[in-house]
C-alpha cells in the first residue's frame, strides 16, 4: 500500500511566505508570486490537483476569464484550472419610444372683417415658396379702400413678386397650376357691380410662378369675393383654396 505525505502544516506555510520575501525583498513579491492565494492542506503525491479556476463573466457582459490554475500539491504539479464561466447573454434593447406628432403646416391669410382680396404677393421660383394676400377695405357703395398685404405663409426662397387687379376690380376667383406643389396664380377680376349680375364675365390677369403641371379654376359664387386664401404650406406652398364672403 503506497503511503501518503504528511499534511503541510500552517508554520510550514508561514515559512514558504517568509522566504519568498526575503527572496524579493518586499511583500509585493510576495502578492505577485500568489503565495497569498495558495491552498496549503492539500497532500502532496504525484497527482496532486490544481484548484479551480475562478468564476464566469458578470451577467450581461463578455465571458469570464478563467481562473488561474492553482499550485499543486507539494509532490506534483497542479491541473489545469477550470474555465471561465460563460457571461449571460446582454438584456434585449429597450423599445423605441413614439414618434413626435405631425408638425402642423396649415395655414390662413385672412383679409380681416370688412375686407376683400384685390391681388396676391409672395415669392416664386421653379414653384411659388410663399403665398399672401393683398386686401382693400370694401364699403358699402361698393367703393374701395386703400390696399394692404396680410402676410405671407411659406419659405424664403425664390423671388419676390406681386400682382393685383384692375381699379375698383376685386378678386373673385383664380386660375391655379398644381400638384403636390403650386406652380403658379392667375388672378381672375371684376368690378363688385358686374359680378353681382353675372358670373360669366371676368378679367384675368398674369400672376405669379411658373405654369407647370395640371390648371385648374377656381370661382367665387355669384355676387362673392375672396377674402382669404387658406391651404398647407412648409419652405413651398402646397395648395391654395380661396374663401369667399358676400359683397
Amino acid at each position: 500500500m503506497r503511503a501518503h505525505a504528511a499534511r503541510t502544516t500552517q508554520p510550514f506555510a508561514t515559512l514558504v511566505a517568509t522566504a519568498l520575501a526575503l527572496a524579493c525583498g518586499n511583500a509585493t513579491c510576495n502578492a505577485i508570486s500568489g503565495v497569498g492565494e495558495l491552498e496549503f492542506s492539500g497532500t502532496a503525491d504525484t497527482t496532486g490537483a490544481g484548484a479551480a479556476g475562478g468564476g464566469g463573466g458578470t451577467a450581461g457582459g463578455d465571458a469570464g476569464t478563467g481562473g488561474a490554475g492553482g499550485a499543486g500539491g507539494m509532490g506534483g504539479a497542479g491541473n489545469t484550472g477550470g474555465a471561465g464561466g460563460t457571461g449571460d447573454v446582454g438584456g434585449a434593447g429597450g423599445t423605441g419610444g413614439a414618434g413626435g406628432a405631425a408638425v402642423d403646416i396649415s395655414y390662413q391669410t385672412p383679409c380681416g372683417s370688412d375686407n376683400v382680396a384685390v391681388g396676391v404677393h409672395g415669392r416664386s421660383g421653379g414653384s411659388i415658396d410663399s403665398i399672401g394676400l393683398i386686401c382693400a377695405p370694401l364699403a358699402s357703395d361698393g367703393t374701395l379702400g386703400t390696399a394692404f398685404q396680410t402676410v405671407t405663409a411659406g419659405g424664403n426662397g425664390g423671388s419676390p413678386g406681386s400682382v393685383i387687379c384692375p381699379a375698383s376690380q376685386v378678386l373673385v376667383g383664380i386660375n391655379i397650376w398644381v400638384d403636390t406643389l403650386v406652380y403658379r396664380i392667375e388672378l381672375l377680376c371684376q368690378t363688385v357691380e358686374a359680378w353681382k349680375m353675372s358670373d360669366m364675365s371676368y378679367n384675368t390677369v398674369p400672376g405669379i410662378g411658373n405654369a407647370h403641371s395640371t390648371a385648374y379654376t377656381v370661382k367665387c359664387p355669384l355676387g362673392t369675393a375672396i377674402d382669404e386664401f387658406h391651404g398647407d404650406a412648409d419652405q413651398l406652398v402646397h395648395s391654395v383654396n380661396p374663401r369667399c364672403r358676400m359683397m
